[in-house]
């Protein structure tokens, strides 16, 4: 395999930028912390967790200056074409037990070219799970970035200055757009700390390396080992996170939605542990509410519902029907596309972690090739180069402001609904509402 990944490249550069601005555009929020513990000099691996198929890497590349080679699931290389792309974009296979033994084979050349690739010392990103996973929780690491340290150390005489970066990524919607991307670098795992254990035994020193991993990554991501009580877990973190947050007294911004969903997370596991009844109780009251929002509210969300004000509904309902013409125009102008790619996700993606990596790819690419054939017709058929860039500029634009219109929406109709439910009803979710509220408090307090 003669592909020199660990050299610059112009069209990764090129790709990154253009890529960049469409990912700025695709999630609502973009947070990034913990830069800082990437040391400048040093060989840089970077060890995140995997939630989110092709928007992981990316959340590393746009986050990053870097130009890192990745590795990538093997069976994904099969066409040439694709292999080219992907080989260009310093993306690597890696085979799996499940590829069969003549692709297993292949790994020791994936490993080879890896190593040379620290060698030369260009960062290397390796998801130490080997695959993307659908729950938020840590699957055991594999020995993947440990095999590859210390076969560059030895083969560089124990030279090399590598560090490990360990690097959460979260997600508060892993499948659509306007979500919150959340990526976290902690601090570097150097690799020299484990040259003489390495030396003496290094099984133990792998398996060491290995749990040293598990015990930086798990604070970065959200990580709930419950497996019997995993969807409550994951329901409360979201519900109780505001009433938390506040009284934690931490104000309103991404990451201290982090540090109580952690908070949370933690204080409904141990009471798991001494007092499961209690839990249990919680868990009936929120199956009783999940049941009335499915009766009652429709594209209902994990979110504590009260009745909207007067005033509230009608500045909302104002603002909604003033700028609804803008939403059919965005809607009308872009309809192609995005019906083109709704039903090629439909059809084809069978794994929903896939769902955001093909609206985003498919997104960056249909759009403008439609966005080029519209403006060849504008120019063909209108005079007035003004009114020409205008309708051009018009175009992402109305995508957007569509976007934005219909995610907002719909928040407004749950509330809308709810507000119009009879009282019976409201009261019915107010007090169960309320009951979850108070003892989830409770247990956070203890």
């Amino acid at each position: 395999m003669n592909v020199k990944v660990e050299k610059w490249s112009l069209l990764y550069a090129i790709l990154k930028q253009y890529f960049k601005l469409i990912h700025k555009i695709f999630y609502k929020r973009f947070v990034i912390e913990g830069v800082k513990n990437i040391p400048k000099d040093k060989t840089i691996i970077f060890a995140p967790n995997h939630q989110n198929a092709v928007m992981d890497p990316l959340a590393i590349i746009f986050s990053t200056p870097y130009q890192i080679v990745f590795l990538a699931r093997g069976d994904t290389f099969k066409k040439p074409a694709v292999a080219k792309i992907f080989y260009n974009l310093k993306i690597l296979p890696i085979f799996r037990q499940r590829d069969g033994k003549e692709a297993l084979k292949k790994n020791e050349e994936i490993f080879n070219i890896s190593v040379n690739v620290l060698k030369h010392n260009k960062p290397f990103c390796l998801f130490p799970e080997a695959q993307h996973n659908p729950v938020r929780r840590l699957r055991i690491l594999k020995k993947g970035i440990q095999r590859i340290a210390f076969q560059a150390l030895e083969e560089t005489n124990y030279n090399l200055d590598i560090a490990i970066i360990p690097t959460g990524i979260y997600y508060d919607d892993k499948f659509n757009s306007l979500a919150t991307l959340h990526i976290q670098y902690g601090k570097p795992i150097f690799i020299k700390d484990y040259i003489d254990f390495y030396k003496q035994n290094p099984q133990k020193a792998t398996m060491a390396l290995r749990n040293e991993m598990t015990k930086r990554i798990k604070p970065l991501m959200i990580d709930i080992q419950n497996k019997e009580h995993y969807h409550l877990i994951e329901f409360l973190r979201d519900f109780a996170n505001n009433i938390v947050r506040k009284k934690l007294n931490l104000k309103k911004n991404q990451k201290n939605k982090f540090k109580a969903d952690k908070i949370i997370i933690e204080k409904i596991e141990k009471a798991i542990e001494q007092d499961n009844q209690k839990v249990l109780k919680i868990k009936q009251n929120w199956e009783d509410l999940i049941n009335l929002f499915k009766d009652n509210i429709k594209n209902y969300d994990n979110k504590i519902y009260k009745s909207l004000t007067a005033t509230s509904l009608i500045i909302k309902s104002l603002i909604y029907i003033i700028t609804f013409p803008l939403f059919v125009t965005g809607f009308l102008i872009n309809f192609l596309p995005y019906f083109i790619i709704k039903k090629v996700i439909k059809k084809i993606v069978k794994d929903p972690q896939f769902f955001s990596t093909i609206k985003f790819g498919a997104g960056a690419v249909l759009y403008p090739v439609y966005y080029l054939i519209i403006s060849i017709f504008l120019v063909i058929f209108i005079n007035n180069i003004y009114l020409i860039v205008l309708l051009i500029l018009l175009m992402p634009v109305s995508a957007i402001a569509a976007k934005y219109y219909y995610h907002y929406i719909k928040k407004f109709f749950s509330d809308l609904q709810f507000t119009l439910l009879n009282k019976s009803i409201k009261q019915k979710i107010k007090t169960k509402q309320d009951t979850i509220i108070k003892d989830i408090t409770d247990i956070v307090d203890k």
